[in-house]
């Protein structure tokens, strides 16, 4: 099996956005805390088809234990545990060295030993490294002022989380409550329709927000492209939610401008200067996802690409 080094190296390859010597120290980074996290996992390291005569390299790490697996499916199951891949019973080894180095140099007070239970868990690992990414992309964060999993209520003690408490350089308070959705997924397989119940559910935690001192954040990560419809049901929901200043949407591996938002209540426009954009290696990621789809299904969502099917 290769080593985490060697799988870093390869699929780094090509990216002049990242150096030798970057790359060489992400590795010891990462073999440390998958060490101290006491992660159980599987290396690969693999050419992928993007399309009928495109290839790129893959390093990714299986999470062995995760309630996904496609091995279990039926032809056709669009459940998120009847799938597997980026994401979902695996992790992209790059991806997980940027949080790991970001990390590693700005919230070391934190990290890796703050969410260790939470990496640990196979199935709670990319909803905490999502958690991890949003946080790194706040402009003129305070690092000494995070806080993870901060009561809302401190004073009431069964009172709910939220992600992040920070300040920022600009002296605001900023609250953010990250939610992935991987059953937006659906959107890729036939199932365009948006779902508000399963896109907001537990987002509005917060206790009232003051702006511009102290303001309340809902990020979601999405599987699918950030289109008209979605923004249109945020626009919608934030209007019922008047708790929450804005909702910031992130959906990697899809088109420039399906690839990030930020959707603010009227007059709160200027949230959306906190957080910087996906940059050059978020925009290199792409997730490979096994879906169990019958070979009709793969020649009208996937033409050109052999992905892996379940024979019922």
């Amino acid at each position: 099996m290769p080593d985490i080094l060697q799988c870093l190296r390869f699929a780094a390859q090509g990216y002049a956005f990242l150096t030798t010597a970057q790359v060489e120290q992400r590795a010891r980074w990462v073999e440390a805390d998958f060490a101290s996290i006491g992660l159980k996992f599987e290396l690969t390291a693999e050419w992928l088809p993007v399309s009928a005569d495109h290839r790129l390299p893959y390093a990714g790490y299986r999470l062995l234990g995760s309630d996904c697996d496609i091995n279990k499916a039926g032809t056709g199951d669009r459940r998120v545990v009847a799938m597997a891949g980026a994401g979902f019973d695996q992790g992209s080894l790059l991806y997980f060295s940027k949080i790991s180095e970001w990390a590693h140099q700005h919230i070391p007070h934190l990290w890796p030993h703050k969410f260790k239970e939470d990496l640990r868990d196979p199935n709670q690992h990319n909803n905490t490294l999502c958690e991890l990414w949003w946080l790194s992309k706040v402009v003129g964060l305070v690092n000494s002022s995070v806080g993870y999993a901060v009561p809302v209520e401190p004073s009431r003690p069964k009172s709910k989380n939220i992600d992040w408490l920070a300040r920022t350089t600009a002296d605001v308070t900023l609250r953010l409550e990250v939610k992935r959705r991987p059953g937006d997924v659906g959107r890729f397989i036939g199932d365009v329709r948006i779902k508000p119940a399963s896109l907001f559910d537990a987002v509005d935690k917060f206790k009232p927000a003051s702006p511009p001192e102290s303001l309340n954040i809902g990020c979601i990560q999405l599987f699918g492209p950030i289109n008209r419809d979605v923004r249109s049901v945020v626009r919608d929901w934030l209007q019922k939610s008047p708790n929450v200043s804005a909702v910031a949407l992130y959906a990697p591996c899809t088109s420039l401008d399906e690839t990030f938002a930020v959707i603010t209540q009227p007059t709160l426009g200027y949230i959306e200067h906190f957080f910087a954009r996906p940059d050059s290696e978020d925009l290199a990621y792409f997730a490979p996802i096994s879906f169990a789809l019958s070979a009709e299904q793969l020649q009208k969502y996937y033409p050109g690409l052999e992905l892996p099917t379940v024979e019922q």
